[in-house]
């Protein structure tokens, strides 16, 4: 911080200095001090730059560890989608076994196609009750991962928050 002050008082010092004496002073100071004013500014530009690379590398690391960590999160959630998915399509199945049977046996006595589903019904009773605590199960892991995915997601829009005029002067 020193350092960055003195030089940039070191190059408003002589920017003015020049622009004042500009017509009395011998041509040798003037380029002397011109080229070492280019200078100094390169050197301050540079400075500011690798200060802000910096910057944004750091917190470029602090959002990919975030970010890693949500998508590891969404990736679990997905996975419970698939399994309540899956054991949806499975009572779906279930039910158009007993539809066929009832469509298949209307055409006989109508008591006998209610009995022989019933019958069905109850034998996949112990089927649909597993199906249906797998769902219940995948819905409550969903409502954790997404409890447990809120702060971790507030972490990440403070860190953006952050590094956006970064990210956005070192790409300028």
């Amino acid at each position: 911080a020193i350092m960055g002050s003195t030089l940039e008082v070191s190059k408003l010092v002589i920017a003015s200095w020049l622009y004042r004496n500009w017509k009395e002073i011998p041509f040798i100071l003037k380029s002397y001090l011109a080229s070492a004013l280019v200078i100094l500014m390169f050197l301050t530009s540079m400075s500011i730059f690798g200060f802000l690379s910096q910057a944004h590398i750091d917190q470029g690391l602090v959002s990919s560890d975030v970010t890693d960590k949500i998508a590891l999160i969404d990736q679990k959630i997905q996975t419970e989608k698939d399994i309540i998915t899956a054991a949806k399509q499975g009572l779906q199945q279930l039910d158009q076994q007993i539809n066929e049977t009832l469509n298949r046996t209307s055409e006989q006595k109508s008591d006998v196609a209610v009995r022989r589903s019933v019958n069905i019904r109850k034998n996949q009773a112990p089927e649909r009750k597993e199906l249906a605590k797998q769902i219940e199960n995948a819905q409550y892991k969903i409502t954790k991962l997404n409890e447990e995915k809120i702060p971790i997601a507030t972490k990440l829009r403070k860190v953006e928050a952050e590094v956006g005029p970064i990210k956005y002067i070192a790409a300028v």
